[in-house]
């Protein structure tokens, strides 16, 4: 028992890194990575339901896109977590600055997922 101290540094030094890791700031390629628009196309006929858990989701359109993760948020607690753990905020089109390559998107990012 006399060497629990050692075990909770090991343990918040282990923390700190893994959030350090986790959230750095990613330097970017110049250039336009996803330079297109994301499509959307509804369906003509309606579609089955799709069943998760206690939640039915009920497709109405297919979507693609190629896009960069500006931020993302992830839920373990909230009602919502398990039909949806991570939120995640996209951007595509230029990125022509260097400063917008390489500083942190997430700072940049104007939105909230408060009440989502």
């Amino acid at each position: 028992m006399r060497h629990w101290k050692a075990w909770l540094l090991l343990a918040l030094a282990l923390w700190a890194g893994w959030s350090f890791w986790s959230n750095r700031p990613v330097a970017r390629a110049a250039g336009i990575i996803a330079p297109d628009d994301p499509v959307q196309v509804d369906f003509d006929a309606p579609q089955a339901p799709i069943t998760l858990e206690d939640a039915t989701l009920h497709p109405l359109a297919r979507f693609s896109l190629t896009a960069r993760v500006l931020s993302r948020e992830d839920y373990r607690f909230d009602a919502e977590a398990a039909l949806s753990p991570t939120d995640l905020a996209l951007g595509w089109g230029a990125c022509p600055t260097a400063r917008c390559r390489t500083t942190s998107m997430s700072a940049r990012v104007d939105g909230s997922t408060i009440g989502r």
